[in-house]
């Protein structure tokens, strides 16, 4: 079947997953070699029929925008690792959790993983506290 699809459309899937597995990982360190997967399918696309050529172009293009831009994408779009402004905040829960399991919460405008921190069970419409976070789970402790 992998021969029956086209380099260019290789390089166009091949593109596309790397950006999908960007949006799951948030490093922004995948996100270039998409881009720059997606640019040798262009390039593909009008003529480009070398393959040393287009790893050379994949690699140094990836290569590149990795080292140029990937901190300024991660400070301007990536989330904080450090979460400690949010310590403290109160929120309500969406439904029970017992210590140590998980649940979600509507926070800034989204659903949010929390984790139960306390000892005792906490209630759907319970209002309680982030103790702290980790990436993006909210550890949640009752009043």
């Amino acid at each position: 079947m992998l021969e029956q699809i086209s380099p260019t459309a290789l390089w166009a899937i091949t593109g596309i997953i790397l950006i999908i597995i960007e949006v799951f990982t948030g490093t922004f360190a995948v996100l270039f070699f998409g881009l720059a997967a997606l640019l040798v399918a262009a390039l593909k696309f009008f003529g480009l029929n070398n393959i040393t050529l287009e790893l050379i172009i994949f690699g140094l293009s990836g290569l590149s925008g990795l080292l140029l831009f990937r901190k300024k994408f991660a400070a301007n779009f990536g989330a904080s690792k450090n979460f400690s402004a949010d310590a403290g905040h109160h929120v309500v829960l969406n439904e029970n959790i017992v210590p140590g399991n998980v649940g979600t919460v509507d926070y800034q405008g989204t659903k949010w993983t929390v984790v139960n921190a306390d000892t005792r069970a906490l209630n759907a419409g319970e209002k309680v506290v982030i103790s702290k976070t980790e990436g993006t789970k909210l550890f949640v402790t009752g009043n």
